[in-house]
This record gives structure tokens, sequence and C-alpha cells, in this order.
């Protein structure tokens, strides 16, 4: 996958893996910037997939705040569904995590926890969607 091209988005490198897709530094030869890609994983090429990646663009699409990445588009190349998101340049958040207060007191998160859910970028975005809802 690096070196290839999805439309106008050139893959650089690998950012991460998990049980719903693979993300992906890219260019966007348009606009000149960096990107990230999410791309969802052969072995999940079915319509509640699809359907479930769609509902995650919308929702972080439909929000703005620093702690959210952009969603820039959702598209499919090849019948491989995408989500292109701001790239945000840094050490992943795990690794930002170690030592700090989040892994000792009263609201540790482990260091499994943490790789759990290190693929879910756009569903913070949905859980704070849906929690937005129910307290306004």
């Amino acid at each position: 996958m690096i070196g290839e091209s999805f439309g106008h988005y050139r893959i650089s490198r690998e950012l991460g893996r998990g049980g719903m897709g693979v993300v992906n530094a890219a260019h966007d030869t348009r606009l000149d910037r960096d990107v990230a890609i999410r791309v969802l994983p052969p072995e999940l090429d079915s319509a509640a997939a699809m359907n479930r990646l769609v509902r995650e663009a919308r929702a972080a699409s439909a929000l703005n705040h620093p702690n959210i990445c952009t969603v820039y588009e959702f598209d499919e190349r090849a019948g491989q569904p995408f989500i292109v998101m701001e790239l945000i340049p840094g050490d992943p958040w795990q690794r930002a995590l170690v030592g700090s207060r989040f892994q000792s007191g009263p609201c540790s998160i482990s260091p499994s926890a943490l790789r759990t859910h290190s693929m879910r970028h756009t569903r913070v975005a949905s859980f704070i969607a849906i929690s937005s809802r129910r307290t306004s």
C-alpha cells in the first residue's frame, strides 16, 4: 500500500491497524497537505461494516472540536471504502500517555485498554455526539 495512490492521495506510511481498519499517512496532491486515511480491511467487506464506517464518518464530520480530528472526505476506491481525515503529528497517543496521570490513580487506563482503543479515532466523535444529545 505504501507508495500507492487513492485518487489524489499518495500513501506514505502506515500509522496503525486494528479490527476496524488500517490508518495510513498520505499526501493530498490537490491541496498539498498531509492527511490520514482509514481503510476498511478486505476481510470486513460487508454491508454492516460499510454502514458502520459511514455512520462514524458522518458523526465525526458533524463535529468541530480541537480534540477531534477533522474528517475531510469519505469515498471508495475499487470497492474499498475509506475516510480521509486530519493528520495530527506527534507520537501515538498510547505512547504519550505512558507514565501520565491516566496510568495511575483513581481513573487509570491499562496499557491493554490503550491498545484496544488505539484505532477508534472516529468512535470518540460518535460517543461525544451521542453524549451531547443526551445532555442537551
